[in-house]
């Protein structure tokens, strides 16, 4: 059985989506859910991404961390909501 290629080899397209994958992922963390140990590792994916990336390439970074954001965002939204329904007594 072979290991996986390092995250650096990957083609970007792949990049991209283990990035969005890991925001979906992070919102499993918040509390309906409470799965409060994926969100070191969906960090770490993060991380695991955006570190190969030379360091001239910010629209790079960028994307990646919007991917991030976007990902965390859409899977998070039930917040919005959940804020407007709370009883105030």
């Amino acid at each position: 059985m072979t290991a996986l290629p390092s995250v650096k080899m990957w083609p970007g397209k792949w990049q991209f989506a283990a990035v969005l994958v890991a925001g979906l992922a992070l919102a499993l963390a918040l509390p309906p859910v409470g799965l409060w140990p994926v969100m070191p590792v969906s960090l770490a994916v993060l991380a695991a991404v955006v570190e190969p990336v030379p360091a001239g390439a910010m629209r790079r970074h960028a994307a990646f961390g919007f991917t991030f954001g976007l990902g965390y965002f859409v899977a998070a939204l039930h917040w919005i909501g959940a804020a407007f329904f709370v009883d105030a007594a």
